[in-house]
This record gives structure tokens, sequence and C-alpha cells, in this order.
């Protein structure tokens, strides 16, 4: 039973850095490794048990490495993002000392503060952002309704 704990422990290793999530496939096969060693215990195969939990307890490790080393990396990446928008704010933020645009000043391609750039989408209900346009009008451009004809069905060639 001591590499079925050891397998064990390997697992929560794997589920402390959210392995089920990131990889899946490789995660399931590991379990499904692990409850196979215990179905061989179950019926007194020690030998498969053993070989089953050997096996999960090493892909739950590899799987251990790999993610850490890849959220690690992640890690940095974000830390090194963060970092250079703090020093881009503090370079605006002394730009804005030595040289602030004024309000009042317009700057050619740049628009005014009020502007509305983009119209406000709520994406809430997609039917609302439907715009009506009769189907017909007539001269003075006012909506006409239109009687809908009613086409017959359209018959199936036979082959």
């Amino acid at each position: 039973m001591e590499e079925r704990d050891q397998a064990f422990e390997a697992k929560r290793n794997a589920d402390s850095v959210k392995a089920g999530v990131s990889r899946k496939e490789e995660y399931k096969a590991a379990a499904d490794l692990f409850k196979a060693g215990d179905q061989q215990y179950a019926i007194q195969n020690p030998e498969a048990a053993y070989n089953n939990y050997k096996t999960a307890k090493e892909q739950f490790n590899a799987l251990y490495q790999d993610v850490s080393k890849k959220r690690a990396a992640a890690q940095k990446k974000l830390d090194e993002a963060k970092k250079a928008v703090e020093e881009s704010a503090e370079l605006a933020a002394e730009a804005d000392e030595k040289a602030p645009i004024l309000d009042t000043e317009e700057i050619e391609g740049i628009e005014e503060a009020g502007a509305v750039l983009l119209e406000e989408d709520t994406y809430e209900a997609p039917e609302a952002a439907e715009i009506e346009i009769p189907a017909a009008i007539d001269d003075n451009g006012n909506a006409v309704e239109v009687e809908k004809k009613v086409e017959p069905a359209p018959v199936a060639e036979e082959e």
C-alpha cells in the first residue's frame, strides 16, 4: 500500500496545480490507472495493483512537473507585463507633468474628451440591435404595408 500512498500524494500535487483542468486527458488517464489499481487490490491481485499505482504515480508526477513549470513561466510573463505597464504609467505621468495636454487644446488625430467613439452595446438582447426598416415606402418616404404573397411549396422532383 506504500505505492498507493505515493501515487495519492502525486495526485494531490497534480491537483494543486490544476492539472485536471489544463491537461484533462493525461490527468484522466492517470486517475483511471489509479482506480484500476484499487480494483486490482480489491480482487487480491497486489502485483497488478502495484504496477497501476506505480504508473499512475509517475504520470501524476510528470503532470505536476510540467504544469508547474508552465505556470511558473506564465507567472513570470505576467509579472513582466505588470512591470511594463507600471513603467509606462510612470512615463505617462512624467510626460503629463512636463508637457500637459490641456482640455481646451485641440490636437490633430485626438478626439474631444467627451467624444463617443463607439455606440454602447449591450449583448443581452441581440434582437434589440436589429434596425427596423420598412419593406416598402411610398413616394413621400412613408412606410407602406406590403401584402405577403403566398408562394406554393416547391414540388420535390422524382429521381
